[in-house]
C-alpha cells in the first residue's frame, strides 16, 4: 500500500484498505486538511491512474460537502530520460510543468493539495524555485512586447516549437499579428491577437477546429527546458 503524509498531531496506521478503495480514501483524509500531502507510489503508471481517480473523488466529496474549491490533485512524474520519444516527452514535461506551477500559486499552503509521486521523481532533478518563477513568462492583454523578439524569445528561450498549425503543448505558429500558444502546462491553447507590439486580446481556442472558444485577461508561458534540470 502507498504511503500517505497527513498533516496532523500524532501518527495513524490504516491498512488494510483494497486498492479499489484507497482513492476515495486518500481524498477523505485531504479533504479538511490544508496544506501539501504527498502520496509515495512505487510505479508511475499506479501513480498517473491514483491520481486520476484521485481528483474524481475529491470533486464529489466537494459536492457533498459543498466546500468551496475541491483538493488539488497534482501527479509529479520523474523526468524524462533522453530516450523517450518526443510525444511522451512533452506530454512527461506537461506534467511536471503543471504539478511544479500549481505549487507556485499558493507558497504558504493555505489549501489542500495530494501530490502524487514516485520516490523517484521527488529525488530526481527538478528546477530551482527562484530560477523556475523567473523562466515563466507573462503575457496580458495591454502589454507591450516587440513582436520578432517575443517569437524568438518562445523558440530560444522556452524552448517551443514553431509549427503551421498549434496543436500541442510546446508548439506556437504565426500568422500575421496572430500568435497561437499552447503552454506546456495548460489544458487549452490561446490565440494572442496583436496591433503593433500590443497585445489586444487573449482566447482559448479548440485545437481540433482552430475556433476560439473565450476570452481571458493572462496567461502564463513556462520554459519547457526548466522541467528536466
Amino acid at each position: 500500500m502507498p504511503a500517505l503524509s497527513i498533516k496532523k498531531s500524532g501518527s495513524s496506521l490504516i491498512h488494510g484498505v483494497s486498492e479499489a478503495g484507497s482513492p476515495a480514501l486518500y481524498a477523505a483524509l485531504t479533504h479538511d486538511n490544508p496544506g501539501l500531502h504527498i502520496l509515495l507510489v512505487a510505479q508511475p503508471r499506479r501513480g498517473e491512474s491514483l491520481a486520476a481517480q484521485c481528483h474524481q473523488f475529491a470533486k464529489w466529496t466537494q459536492n457533498q460537502t459543498q466546500k468551496k474549491t475541491p483538493t488539488e490533485v497534482l501527479y509529479f512524474p520523474e523526468a524524462p530520460p533522453p530516450n523517450i520519444d518526443s510525444a511522451r516527452r512533452t506530454d512527461r514535461i506537461g506534467d511536471r510543468l503543471q504539478a511544479l506551477s500549481a505549487l507556485l500559486r499558493d507558497p504558504k499552503n493555505e489549501t489542500s493539495r495530494l501530490l502524487i509521486a514516485t520516490p523517484e521523481a521527488l529525488l530526481g532533478p527538478c528546477p530551482a524555485k527562484s530560477s523556475f518563477a523567473k523562466s515563466r513568462l507573462q503575457l496580458r492583454t495591454g502589454d507591450q512586447h516587440d513582436f520578432a523578439a517575443l517569437i524568438k524569445s518562445l523558440a530560444e528561450d522556452l524552448n517551443y516549437d514553431s509549427e503551421a498549425l498549434c496543436e500541442h503543448p510546446g508548439q506556437f505558429a504565426v500568422r500575421g499579428g496572430l500568435l497561437d500558444l499552447y503552454p506546456l502546462d495548460a489544458l487549452e491553447p490561446y490565440r494572442l491577437d496583436f496591433f503593433g507590439d500590443e497585445i489586444e486580446s487573449i482566447r482559448a481556442f479548440d485545437p481540433s477546429t482552430q475556433r476560439t472558444t473565450h476570452s481571458i485577461n493572462a496567461i502564463t508561458v513556462p520554459s519547457g527546458a526548466g522541467a528536466e534540470e
